[in-house]
């Protein structure tokens, strides 16, 4: 399953991708999704492309696999397994409103004004990783409204009917407000299923104070320079398995972040192996926004929306400060992107309200006053990025500081940019052999 940002803040202390995996159908060393595959289909069957009997169409559909898994390049459309529920009625009110969330990934004062205006109260029950969040889905017993999944789980949730398909009609603001793209991501083609909310991309941060703009920009190939031995020992990168390997893929020019190919990824772990040595690698997963301010590191594998919220974290709130924070992502876009949804689960015991709710926070003023908030960026059509570098937010300060405007995701990022998406499990096995050499080398 996908590695997520939000993990980082499991107030329990367990790294927020411990049990994270992006596999599509690792039934090993996922039980709640070998359920789903024993309930779905037959071990070592595969179900044909073109079946008019499968959960969706898709040109990927590996051996094995009881639904096609979703690439850039082999886009997937879900059949709607029922009809969505009817047009034209009004929100159930004096609800309780049941939203399962990660941690601290939605402005409060948002969800508050959703509640006033629609005469409703709300309850948020978060979750640590999306393993927890898929098993606690299965149980008939739990029944949420809301539910945040990462894009790699959609065949799971749709294949075992635990999410709805949506009626467009109660959510104009996705049409109006969020990017064309998104009227037909390739995870979800029609948006059958899901709503987009917040969008990354994965590139580096770094001290602008060390390391001049410049010399990143300057750089041919500026992923080497997580090997440069100038910064041994203020060099990190993330506990997450996903975009570490796909970092020395990419330092070696490989822009395949779902490869199979054995000699690549044997390139990629001797790099990450000699990254040991050059740099004498960190490993750490608030590295950037908290790290980087702290002076734990000079440079750090990053997601964008990392970057941006650590101008909440430095010792003292200036602008000295906050210009010290540098994010790089390469201009040809072979840099990864991802990014989280919205869905309404199959029990859900208030769907009218719930839809109201996806329309609420994909509408442009309550999106970007929870932009505000979590650092993370919607795709919204009006959020370029001179109004994201320009333009105050309710804090005082702009959405992205304008000396970072690569950390603005663009439109063409989501369509141009590299995703590292499920993984078949024999595909899986080999990233994980990768990654578990690394973890030696640095023993």
């Amino acid at each position: 399953m996908t590695g997520h940002p939000r993990e980082r803040w499991n107030r329990d202390g367990i790294s927020r991708r411990a049990f994270l995996q992006r596999s599509a159908v690792a039934a090993a060393a996922t039980p709640s999704l070998a359920a789903i595959l024993a309930a779905c289909t037959k071990p070592g069957t595969a179900t044909p492309v073109s079946s008019a009997n499968g959960p969706g169409t898709g040109k990927y559909w590996p051996k094995g696999s009881p639904y096609p898994i979703a690439r850039q390049n082999a886009p997937v459309t879900w059949h709607l397994w029922q009809d969505p529920i009817p047009p034209g009625q009004s929100p159930e009110t004096g609800a309780t409103l049941q939203i399962y969330n990660w941690a601290d990934y939605v402005n409060l004062d948002v969800v508050k004004a959703f509640a006033k205006h629609y005469d409703c109260k709300y309850q948020i029950t978060t979750f640590n990783n999306m393993d927890e969040a898929m098993a606690k889905m299965r149980t008939a017993h739990l029944k949420f409204d809301i539910f945040f999944p990462t894009i790699d789980t959609i065949g799971k949730l749709v294949t075992a009917k635990l999410i709805q398909p949506l009626q467009h009609a109660y959510v104009p603001h996705l049409v109006s407000d969020v990017w064309g793209s998104y009227q037909n991501p390739f995870y979800d083609q029609g948006w059958h299923y899901t709503v987009p909310y917040t969008i990354y991309t994965t590139g580096l941060a770094y001290r602008r104070d060390i390391i001049p703009d410049a010399t990143i920009a300057g750089m041919s190939n500026p992923w080497e320079i997580m090997w440069d031995p100038t910064y041994k020992g203020k060099v990190g990168t993330y506990d997450e398995y996903r975009d570490t390997i796909c970092l020395a893929l990419l330092k070696n020019g490989f822009t395949d972040l779902n490869t199979a190919n054995q000699a690549e990824l044997d390139k990629a772990q001797a790099s990450l192996i000699d990254m040991i040595d050059a740099v004498d690698i960190r490993v750490d997963i608030n590295g950037t926004y908290i790290g980087i301010p702290k002076g734990n590191f000079y440079l750090h594998l990053a997601w964008s929306g990392d970057a941006v919220a650590a101008g909440g974290y430095w010792p003292k709130p200036t602008m000295a400060n906050f210009e010290k924070m540098g994010y790089w992502f390469p201009a040809d876009k072979k840099g990864g992107v991802d990014n989280d949804t919205i869905a309404i689960p199959t029990n859900a015991q208030h769907p009218v309200l719930a839809h109201a709710f996806l329309d609420w926070l994909v509408t442009y003023e309550n999106a970007m006053t929870n932009f505000a908030w979590t650092g993370y960026q919607p795709p919204q059509r009006q959020a370029d990025i001179d109004t994201l570098t320009t333009t105050k937010t309710v804090y005082g300060l702009p959405y992205v500081f304008p000396w970072m405007p690569d950390a603005v995701v663009r439109e063409e990022d989501f369509q141009q940019a590299l995703v590292a998406g499920e993984l078949t499990p024999q595909v899986d096995q080999q990233w994980r052999n990768v990654w578990q050499a690394f973890q030696a080398g640095r023993s």
